[in-house]
């Protein structure tokens, strides 16, 4: 239990994006001088270093992650690091692994994006002498661009006339178009918010007046949100770097272009990193990642009562460059500089949930968690387990301050420390019996008898109006013929209607039927008897009038209802009748029942 956001290396070919992965993490990436030496994208734990609560506390000695380690009050946190194919100008067009490429960008939270620094190789890949790398800064921010843009300005015509007819809200129509990037509603909530601040765009909020120059400038700005790029000047070490760093730097100085910042860039060597790591493995050397210096046996020191080995003339030289070019040079090998800047710029706050602060003889911070920046305290809960969510009692941090359910979780404002410490009352919870099940798989826990009889779909006689009635939400679909429904129909519908309305908020949607008859079948020319049939599927039996679904949303208007109930209403294969929330629709209270049963045209 770390985070749940990805880290993704991109840039174009041999550009050391490999290495880089390889030097953060414990991947054995494949690296070679070539292009397209990675195909299908290397996954790794990359781990962003931070200060420990157990200093603070006093357990040092206790302090034993799950996940990750600690050392010295240092605590490295895991997270997942993602090395994708390179880019090539034109990938938005489809040359290099085109489309590949870019639809692997969707799984990343921020960009890594790994540049040669010591202008060696040209936009391909290729090896070259003079190439400027601020080229590569700027054709990659536009092939996503062009990717983005390019999806929807084939499609902007009928997403404008689609908004102006459900009346929905603009940023529901944007997060509909653009969830296929990855994205979430709050997301572009931000990018909307910018725009309106900054006046970027004259209509504003109104996409019935945006022109294709509005969209592409909303575009820019969401990108900046949904994509933010660190860049990681790679390969320092080589000779002509050092005027190409000097170019880079004073292009974004104070100056934000191409989605990119000074404070976003930092000067990486990737390689150096691999043979110091490989360095310490064989006991050659004393180092850890992010230090400034290394120890050999040359210094006398030992590791751990180890005696390091004696360095050949070869390594010895080699080590010594590494210490005169990037440590001496730059302070260290900047790959955790990396790793620290793209979580610092998501904002995420590092929380240690514990059950009391109490340890007694137990380990301590077990669990470091990274949450986005404004995640409160109950939607800590359910990202925990969703068991505490169900049965919530209460939270509570350092010095027993009870925490409300709505109370953001930030950086010192409770605490005053560097990583706020929340603590579940998991003790006070009540025992949860019940587990929660998914529509995809729609069956009785239990039943008496594993088999049963065919029997027929009631017919209400005496006046019966049960289920006939709306009872949750705001709109309903009711059968007008009476049929016997399969779990597999009602997951289908359900589905439908979740893909058909995910840009609506707060969607709440009731199933009133529930399959919970068990159907048996036999394969064709078999003969009667020998008892009933294998089971087949659960099934339920629907009578006429019988409300099947119910929902209700905050920005569900009656339109986008109707159009939703149309198309789940040709997946029952019976005529079917919308049906609204109101006086004549919505069950009496019991006070106003008339002493004989309601009659049966008054629940229509």
């Amino acid at each position: 239990m770390s985070s749940s956001f990805v880290i993704a290396c991109v840039g174009k070919p041999s550009a050391g994006k490999s290495s880089f992965l390889n030097a953060v993490t414990d991947a054995t990436a494949k690296v070679g001088n070539f292009p397209f030496t990675t195909i299908e994208p290397n996954q790794g734990i990359g781990y962003y270093p931070l200060d420990c609560p157990c200093v603070k506390h006093g357990v040092t000695s206790k302090c034993k992650p799950r996940h990750g380690w600690c050392t010295n009050g240092r605590r490295f946190v895991p997270v997942r690091m993602l090395d994708v194919a390179g880019l090539v100008p034109g990938a938005s067009e489809g040359r290099g692994l085109g489309n590949k490429f870019l639809d692997d960008l969707r799984h990343a939270d921020v960009l890594i994006h790994v540049v040669d620094a010591s202008g060696t190789t040209d936009d391909n890949g290729r090896e070259t002498k003079g190439y400027d790398p601020v080229n590569d800064i700027q054709w990659l921010r536009g092939e996503i661009d062009a990717w983005v843009y390019g999806n929807l300005e084939r499609r902007w015509p009928g997403i404008v006339r689609r908004h102006t007819a459900t009346k929905a809200p603009s940023v529901d129509t944007l997060h509909a178009q653009l969830g296929g990037y990855g994205t979430t509603r709050d997301i572009v909530q931000r990018a909307m918010d910018t725009v309106v601040r900054t006046s970027l765009i004259a209509s504003k909020d109104e996409l019935a007046q945006w022109t294709l120059d509005d969209l592409h400038v909303f575009v820019n700005v969401f990108l900046d949100h949904r994509f933010p790029t660190i860049v990681a000047l790679n390969k320092i070490d080589m000779p002509d770097s050092g005027k190409n760093i000097a170019s880079i730097i004073k292009r974004y100085h104070k100056a934000s272009r191409d989605g990119i910042s000074e404070e976003n860039i930092v000067l990486t060597s990737a390689l150096a990193e691999c043979f110091l790591r490989r360095m310490v493995k064989q006991n050659y050397i004393q180092y850890m990642t992010g230090d400034d210096d290394f120890v050999s046996n040359d210094d006398g020191v030992s590791n751990n009562g180890v005696e390091l080995k004696e360095l050949d003339e070869k390594t010895r030289r080699r080590l010594g460059n590494i210490r005169d070019l990037v440590l001496f040079r730059y302070g260290s090998t900047g790959v955790q500089d990396v790793i620290v800047r793209a979580v610092e710029v998501l904002g995420f706050v590092p929380v240690y949930p514990v059950k009391s602060l109490n340890f007694g003889a137990a380990e301590a911070f077990r669990d470091c968690v990274l949450v986005r920046k404004g995640t409160t305290v109950r939607e800590f809960a359910r990202k925990l387990h969703n068991r505490l969510d169900v049965g919530y009692a209460g939270a509570e941090t350092v010095g027993g301050i009870q925490l409300a359910e709505d109370d953001v979780i930030e950086v010192g404002s409770i605490l005053g420390s560097r990583a706020p410490v929340v603590a579940p009352r998991l003790s006070a919870l009540a025992p949860i019996t019940q587990q929660t099940r998914n529509l995809g798989n729609l069956q009785p826990r239990r039943r008496k008898y594993k088999k049963a009889q065919k029997g027929r779909v009631p017919v209400r006689v005496g006046n019966s109006t049960k289920g006939n009635y709306m009872a949750f939400g705001d709109y309903g679909i009711r059968v007008k013929d009476g049929l016997r429904l399969s779990a597999n129909t009602i997951g289908a519908i359900h589905s439908m209607l979740r893909r058909q309305l995910k840009a609506i908020k707060g969607l709440q949607i009731w199933l009133r039927v529930f399959p919970d008859i068990p159907v048996t079948t036999k394969g064709t020319e078999v003969r009667m008897g020998k008892g009933k049939g294998a089971f087949d599927y659960w099934a339920c039996r629907v009578p006429k009038d019988k409300i099947i679904f119910e929902m209700s949303g905050p920005s569900l208007n009656l339109e986008l209802a109707k159009s939703a109930m149309r198309q789940a209403g040709f997946k029952l294969g019976v005529p079917t009748e919308f049906v609204v929330a109101d006086e004549t629709t919505r069950q009496p209270k019991k006070k106003d029942l008339p002493k004989t049963c309601i009659p049966f045209q008054h629940a229509k």
